[in-house]
């Protein structure tokens, strides 16, 4: 009798979505060169509020203010944490010449981001420069399928949150179409971070 072969099974990880964390070493002095421009900039440049409630932050245009060394300081560091990510999904876009926004935010007691997502981008990213550790302020990323919560239980594929809690000197990187959000502060130092749309 001749052997049945087995069946095979496939399991595709359909539309994965790729979020980088990453701990920036060995920048400390241009952390605190840049926590400071950013405070000096506080005190003479009106807030925003697209997202952010009780923080300052500064206008879209932040990261063309500043020094050209820090800038371009920036810009490669976020290039590069976006080249590392596409390298991993077998994409190299040889040549490809990144438009990179930058803003500044700076956060109180208190203070936190409704949920929002970045238009007219490819790529998210916050550089996080200064902050107490364990102090709230979660970076919440939603799961961007919009009907994977309606049944929610022990078999349901997905609907989480990706959680993350900043830590100075760490940048985070995902696609500007997540939906994300950010918990109250409760530390007693600001938080300070750079974020960044590129596209």
């Amino acid at each position: 009798m001749a052997a049945t072969a087995a069946p095979r099974d496939k399991i595709f990880q359909f539309a994965p979505t790729p979020v980088l964390v990453r701990d920036v070493l060995g920048r400390e002095a241009f952390n605190q060169t840049l926590c400071e421009l950013i405070l000096a900039a506080r005190e003479r440049v009106p807030g925003h509020q697209p997202s952010n409630r009780g923080d300052w932050q500064s206008p879209p245009n932040f990261l063309e203010t500043l020094p050209a060394d820090v800038q371009n300081s920036l810009a490669e560091l976020v290039t590069g944490c976006i080249r590392d990510v596409l390298a991993l999904l077998g994409v190299q876009p040889q040549g490809y010449k990144y438009r990179i926004s930058g803003w500044a935010n700076v956060t109180e007691q208190s203070s936190f981001n409704v949920p929002h997502s970045h238009h007219n981008s490819v790529w998210s990213a916050i550089y996080y420069l200064a902050g107490d550790k364990d102090a709230g302020g979660e970076l919440h990323v939603m799961d961007p399928r919009p009907q994977v919560t309606v049944i929610k239980n022990a078999i349901s594929p997905g609907g989480s949150e990706l959680v993350y809690k900043p830590e100075p000197s760490s940048i985070i990187v995902f696609p500007a179409w997540l939906a994300h959000f950010v918990t109250p502060y409760s530390g007693q130092t600001p938080r300070i971070n750079v974020a960044f749309n590129v596209a």
